[in-house]
């Protein structure tokens, strides 16, 4: 019976990662009236909620079990995203941020958690890279097709795609109820003493710690050009329909390359991946800071990026122990939404200041520093002794 968790799980993660919305919600806050700093000090508030939450649902998870915590989870996007298409003012959009940010944190810190645990109780865990590369396709395939269809109803209305995303997740929630809960090791230790135990064990992991901020720059990279794509080809002169099918192609280059992850690090290895990462991403920033190559370049992006997760995902869960899976990882989230605190409004005001390629250009910047920071690091990241029980 648990093992129907896996399919279950792609269909979820199809629905759930219906994400009309993406190639047009900077635009519709823009049509509003917003400049770029003022949406990128907006998206500040929502990564402070991150950063408040993230730890909290971390251990709610660990707690309580992923199951509850996805259909929470899926059920506050549904109603954030109804929220933000009625938005119309500084103070609405911050509310539906909030609830966005409650709803994303609690899915996004239990959806590999569950997979994984998942995997763990039929005893395969072993296969967790492939089949969280399956998922990956599965939400990229999705996130594909709702972009091509979010560009063109965004011609009918900016708002259009945001509603029909929110009837979706919706959706999504319904299926979560269908989930077996995988058997899990729930602490009896108080919230504090959680926390304190889960933040020594990764003290106590070297390994951890450079997962975790590997991890966290491969989404705030992808994250940034995901941002800045639109008001860049906008500026390109393109279209509303041309960015929605460029969006697909972005969005089906990481499907594609996500199952294939897995292949490619049986020859490489996990020590020479962790650095061809980095390597991948700037080579795309800096062809983007020179405005050549830029359909390619986005391209490119989006395959390091689907690359990268499935790959990153496997080196960090196992490496966590059950109990503490849902802390750690929510570290990670705690941990972008800190640097994003700081980087996207800078990154925003330098857009605006300057031009988008000075922005690609300092994430260019930011991609040599992740490179060298592995590179003296990599000697810790030796391969698990053996699966954390």
């Amino acid at each position: 019976m648990i093992a129907g968790n896996i399919r279950k799980y792609f269909i979820f993660s199809f629905i759930y990662n219906m994400y009309l919305w993406l190639p047009v919600w900077v635009l519709f806050l823009l049509e509003k009236g917003f400049s770029l700093t003022q949406i990128t000090l907006l998206d500040t508030f929502y990564f402070i909620t991150i950063f408040a939450i993230g730890v909290p649902t971390g251990i709610f998870s660990d707690k309580i079990g992923r199951k509850k915590a996805l259909s929470l989870g899926s059920f506050l996007t549904a109603l954030a995203l109804f929220l933000f298409a009625e938005s119309d003012g500084v103070a609405s959009v911050m509310c539906s941020f909030f609830v966005w940010a409650c709803g994303l944190t609690l899915s996004g810190v239990s959806g590999t958690a569950f997979l994984f645990d998942t995997l763990k109780m039929i005893g395969r865990e072993g296969e967790f890279k492939k089949i969280n590369g399956q998922s990956l396709f599965f939400a990229n395939v999705s996130m594909a097709i709702s972009s091509l269809l979010g560009g063109f109803m965004a011609g009918i209305s900016l708002k259009l795609p945001i509603l029909v995303a929110a009837g979706l997740c919706l959706i999504s929630f319904l299926i979560t109820l269908s989930f077996t809960e995988p058997l899990s090791f729930p602490t009896k230790e108080s919230y504090m003493g959680h926390l304190k135990e889960s933040v020594n064990f990764t003290r106590s992991v070297p390994s951890l710690m450079i997962l975790v901020v590997l991890g966290m720059c491969v989404s705030l990279f992808t994250y940034m050009a995901l941002l800045f794509a639109q008001p860049y080809l906008i500026r390109l002169g393109k279209s509303l329909a041309f960015i929605g099918i460029m969006y697909f192609f972005f969005n089906l280059a990481t499907a594609l390359s996500a199952p294939l992850a897995h292949v490619v690090e049986r020859k490489v290895g996990e020590r020479k991946i962790v650095l061809i990462i980095p390597a991948s991403f700037l080579l795309c920033f800096l062809f983007l800071s020179v405005g050549r190559l830029v359909i390619p370049a986005f391209i490119a992006l989006n395959v390091a990026s689907g690359f990268s997760q499935p790959l990153l995902n496997d080196y960090l869960n196992r490496r966590i122990p059950t109990e503490k899976r849902g802390t750690v990882i929510s570290f990670q989230t705690a941990l972008l939404a800190a640097v994003q605190l700081f980087f996207e409004p800078a990154l925003g005001y330098t857009s605006d200041r300057f031009t988008l390629k000075t922005s690609f250009f300092i994430l260019s910047c930011a991609c040599v520093i992740l490179f060298l920071f592995t590179l003296s690091n990599r000697s810790s990241l030796k391969h698990p002794s053996g699966e954390h029980k």
